[in-house]
């Protein structure tokens, strides 16, 4: 009877590590491999997942506490020993591991505008700097777009592009008709702005490339 109960322990012990390790996608070799510092080995996690020899220890715990800590799983000894607590893998007890944490929101943001390279062509970015656009577009906000070149800029006339001009400035600004089919104007959507060069009148572009992306970063 001792033997069944110490059977069904150690088969439950398994299976809340094998749950756990199935929870940082590494095999048996690759999750000992990369926390061998606490002393783990593939063949003893072998062992405790395949219940030999009693399966998990006390000592094999607490090593394994130590490399689940670095996966960014908060793993007790009461929990894993005994299933007593709550559940490291309940999403409010995950804990970003500090690879995700110090990624930076400027690193995710180029990230994003990678995706739209990839998928657009003529792609072009910028960075707001004024508040000529608010309070639609603020400060700080990056947009994105595909650029019109030659005949094709008036395919831009109505909607708000990033636009470059015949003088070598680039700006994020309403684009409408000038003089002649070779001639923008350009307005903001902030009236009171006091931004520089807020609208420009009958220029010719070098390209102009309608905002299909806008990103603002978190509000702190």
């Amino acid at each position: 009877m001792e033997n069944n109960k110490e059977k069904q322990l150690g088969i439950e012990r398994s299976n809340r590590l094998k749950r756990l390790r199935n929870a940082t996608r590494l095999s048996r070799s690759a999750f000992a491999k990369k926390h061998e510092q606490y002393g783990l080995k593939k063949t003893n996690i072998q062992n405790w997942e395949d219940v030999r020899w009693k399966g998990l220890t006390d000592r094999g715990a607490q090593q394994l506490i130590k490399a689940f800590a670095d996966e960014g799983f908060d793993v007790t000894l009461e929990y894993l020993m005994f299933g007593i607590g709550k559940d490291p893998l309940d999403s409010t007890s995950i804990k970003l591991p500090d690879s995700v944490i110090k990624l930076s929101e400027k690193s995710i943001i180029a990230n994003e505008l990678k995706l739209f390279y990839k998928f657009n062509d003529n792609a072009v970015d910028s960075r707001i700097t004024d508040d000529s656009l608010a309070p639609f577009i603020m400060p700080g906000d990056y947009v994105a777009g595909s650029n019109y070149f030659d005949d094709y800029i008036k395919k831009a006339v109505g909607y708000l592009s990033i636009v470059h001009t015949i003088e070598g400035e680039v700006v994020v600004r309403m684009v409408e008709e000038g003089k002649d089919k070779e001639h923008f104007t350009l307005t903001c959507l902030n009236q009171k702005t006091k931004a520089a060069h807020s609208i420009l009148i009958n220029i010719k572009l070098l390209s102009a490339a309608p905002v299909l992306w806008i990103r603002r970063p978190n509000l702190k």
